[in-house]
């Protein structure tokens, strides 16, 4: 009967050997470090993997994101200058066309404007200019009397009185502009000839007296031009090749110079003034046959010349 109930007794020991053991073992097992086991430490080193490719990923697309920011300011710049450049073409357009409407405008306005004006400077020529009256040429004949008797003055006043009565009189801006000349009011004086000439276009005492007033401020050039017109308009009168020469001789250009004094002395053969001009320059230029000629005649038309002698002096010189 003992022997029955053993094998229960051994079995009830072993239990509870089993629960001693358990019960000193379980603080040990319940303080076991599960992050040490090799099981967790690889889950954890993948999750660390994967977490490190996570955020190189992220790295990457930032810097691709960076990289296409430049691309879309570098689009977002050129569509600003394109719609700039746009709009500032349209203004230009709409300037332009504001301009040419505008020029437009005026030339029509400045068309009608001069045919007006030449309508009505046409009835005035016809119903408007004043003759001269008695007065004015009281006035005019007085004017030029004060000029050539050096009363300056009063020559300008009575020539400004006739032209205010006859705004047209050629006559008055003739005699005005020369008593400007006298009066060295050249601006003045080139001002009313050049008027003159306007009035008078195909007169060649206008451009002589042009020439005068250029030649009095220096300016030989412009003197030549005047000249050469008042000689293109009259080639009849010596006085105007004898100008023509003088101010040739005053640029230095004796060759232009002889040439004009010629003519001048071909027109009026025995004028001592002329010879005069025209032997001086024939010395000049070296032309001892024309220096002779001239001489001759220089000295047959005025003997008494004090001059005679010192010209027969260089032609001699000139012979050696």
């Amino acid at each position: 009967m003992f022997y029955s109930f053993f094998p229960i007794v051994l079995i009830f020991i072993s239990l509870a050997a089993i629960v001693i053991v358990v019960a000193r073992k379980f603080p040990q097992m319940t303080g076991l470090d599960t992050e040490k086991l090799p099981e967790v430490k690889q889950a954890k080193i993948k999750e660390e993997i994967q977490f490190q490719k996570f955020l190189r990923h992220l790295a990457g697309v930032g810097v691709k994101l960076k990289s296409w920011s430049r691309y879309l300011g570098f689009f977002k710049n050129g569509w600003l200058l394109t719609q700039g450049r746009f709009r500032m073409a349209v203004h230009n357009l709409q300037e332009k066309y504001k301009k040419s409407v505008i020029a437009e405008f005026r030339k029509e306005v400045k068309e009608s404007a001069a045919e007006t004006k030449s309508k009505k400077g046409a009835a005035k020529k016809k119903t408007t200019i004043a003759p001269v009256t008695s007065l004015d040429v009281d006035h005019l004949k007085h004017a030029e009397k004060s000029r050539e008797a050096g009363d300056l003055p009063l020559a300008e006043r009575l020539f400004i009185e006739v032209i205010k009565s006859n705004p047209r009189e050629a006559e008055a801006y003739r005699g005005l502009g020369k008593t400007y000349l006298a009066m060295e009011k050249l601006k003045e004086a080139k001002e009313t000839f050049e008027f003159l000439a306007k009035l008078k276009p195909d007169e060649d005492r206008v451009y002589n007296y042009l020439g005068m007033v250029a030649e009095a401020q220096g300016k030989k050039a412009e003197a030549i031009r005047y000249f050469e017109e008042a000689v293109r308009l009259n080639d009849k009168l010596a006085v105007r090749f004898y100008d023509l020469g003088r101010i040739y001789a005053s640029a230095k250009r004796p060759a232009a110079a002889l040439r004009n004094f010629a003519r001048a002395a071909e027109i009026e053969p025995n004028n001592p003034k002329y010879l005069d001009q025209l032997l001086e320059m024939s010395i000049i230029t070296g032309d001892v046959d024309l220096a002779q000629e001239v001489y001759d005649r220089f000295r047959l038309t005025n003997p008494d010349n004090q001059k005679l002698p010192e010209f027969k002096q260089r032609i001699e010189e000139m012979e050696e």
